[in-house]
């Protein structure tokens, strides 16, 4: 029999097909082997199976039995994870207990196991009460320091509100300039209010407010605000575009209008694709 060119394509992507769906099978079945409970390693592979459901059903009471074990032996990541299961109240099984998390976040926050110092400084922040600031601030900081974003927007509203710490207002913009450097809307968002309210410096303000719309989640509120300004310098482009993700996104009615008024003026630009 002859085959066409076409056919012998689709004869290999096949046979490629094949091959990548029964190693892709091996892999799952080589994940899902049996583990023997014999060392730390395997203590915390047993763990997070139970905790995730996954090749096992979910059973928190039974993963917190094996990161005991785990822990125990100095497992920082197994700590951590004993942390959250004390510390919030929907692992079902598992009794909340606030003496017992922060035992665990301490260990893990002390060898800088995953997020585990900002997870400490959080729960000394919004988990004890009264809140512990100082040691709140303490681990934040830390946190804050190995690049942890959220961490730094915490440790920025620390010092804006001295809380923990005296206020500083330098320390303050250093810290949630690097939140947003780091990808934080909300810093952003939280920068360009404190330049526009309390710094009044419209120029700066405007800065991070156009930072915020670079953000894909950007509320119709900063879309809005400025595709505005774009407005009164007549850069009318970019201010078509805000307003067009306005009203795809929220079908604001602000945006509508402006859109409305952009046509009236320069009708050539119903004709533009939106960008």
């Amino acid at each position: 029999m002859h085959y066409t060119i076409k056919n012998k394509t689709i004869a290999v992507m096949a046979s490629l097909l094949i091959c990548l769906t029964t190693t892709a099978h091996a892999e799952q079945i080589a994940d899902c082997l049996e583990i023997t409970p014999k060392d730390t390693k395997s203590y915390y592979k047993l763990a997070e199976r139970y905790f995730s459901g996954h090749c096992v059903e979910l059973n928190y009471k039974t993963s917190e039995k094996w990161y005991l074990k785990a822990a125990e032996t100095g497992h920082g990541l197994s700590q951590l994870r004993l942390g959250l299961l004390y510390a919030e109240n929907h692992f079902e099984g598992v009794a909340t207990d606030y003496k017992l998390a922060e035992k665990w976040f301490i260990r893990a926050a002390e060898q800088n196991a995953g997020d585990a110092q900002f997870r400490l400084g959080n729960f000394y922040h919004h988990y004890v009460t009264p809140p512990k600031y100082d040691q709140a601030f303490t681990w934040l900081k830390k946190s804050a320091e190995n690049e942890h974003v959220t961490a730094q927007y915490d440790v920025a509203n620390f010092y804006k509100k001295g809380q923990g710490i005296k206020a500083d207002e330098e320390e303050f913009i250093y810290w949630m300039e690097s939140a947003a450097d780091g990808g934080s809307k909300d810093a952003a968002i939280e920068l360009a209010r404190f330049y526009e309210n309390e710094k009044k410096d419209p120029e700066s303000a405007l800065y991070w407010a156009e930072r915020v719309t670079k953000h894909k989640t950007a509320e119709a509120y900063w879309l809005n605000k400025v595709a505005d300004y774009y407005m009164k310098k007549w850069n009318i482009y970019e201010a078509r575009t805000l307003y067009d993700r306005a009203v795809a996104k929220y079908d604001d009615e602000h945006a509508k209008q402006e859109i409305e008024k952009i046509f009236k003026i320069f009708p050539e630009f119903r004709d533009i694709p939106q960008k």
